[in-house]
Formats: structure tokens, sequence, C-alpha cells
């Protein structure tokens, strides 16, 4: 889930994997909050970070685990 301060149609999720590796990007559209489901299942165990990117500046970030 994710709640922000302003709406931007450049707003984009990226994954990443411990090694920094992008896993994925998306566009998130122009939206202000909601949130975004992932199937996990292709990835392997382990830590992932994501990036909420918006007009080219990191504005969120965190950590996730997949375990199977």
């Amino acid at each position: 889930s994710y709640s922000l301060l302003a709406a931007s149609a450049s707003t984009s999720l990226t994954i990443l994997d411990g090694l920094g590796r992008q896993m994925e990007n998306r566009s998130m559209g122009e939206t202000y909050q909601g949130q975004e489901l992932m199937d996990t299942r292709k990835l392997p165990n382990g830590v992932y970070f994501f990036q909420i990117v918006q007009d080219s500046e990191k504005i969120s970030e965190g950590k996730f685990v997949v375990t199977h």
C-alpha cells in the first residue's frame, strides 16, 4: 500500500534483488494512493528492495522477504 503527497504520471515502482539488479519496473499511473500487488512466485527466495520514483526523485523505499 502507498500514499503519496502528489500524483504524477511519471510515478514508477522498481523492484531490486539483494545485489541491486532490477527485477521489475512498472508505471503506477497518476494516483495519490493505492496498492500494488506482485506475483512473487517467479522470484527466488531472498530479500528484495523496492523504490517508488516520481519525477526522477526517489520518494519511498523499503524491503520485503520472499519465502516459498
